[in-house]
């Protein structure tokens, strides 16, 4: 049960736009991942929510060390 970044094996990436002057709508071409071009959501205390409840936020990847 469950998941892990390991098993991962394609990443992807999305193209987005904020919408209006205060930065805190946007707009997200979910098309690559067959869903729609022009994806309404809001950005507020460092996270995207979306239409559906659901939000993402941001998340620092450090490489991994060698050695």
């Amino acid at each position: 049960m469950g998941s892990s970044i390991s098993k991962m094996s394609a990443f992807w990436s999305l193209r987005g736009k904020f919408t209006d002057p205060t930065k805190t709508k946007v707009a997200v071409d979910f098309s690559p991942k067959g869903g729609p071009a022009d994806l309404a959501g809001a950005y507020a205390e460092g996270k995207l929510t979306w239409p559906d409840g659901n939000s993402w936020r941001k998340v620092e990847l450090h490489p991994r060390k060698r050695g």
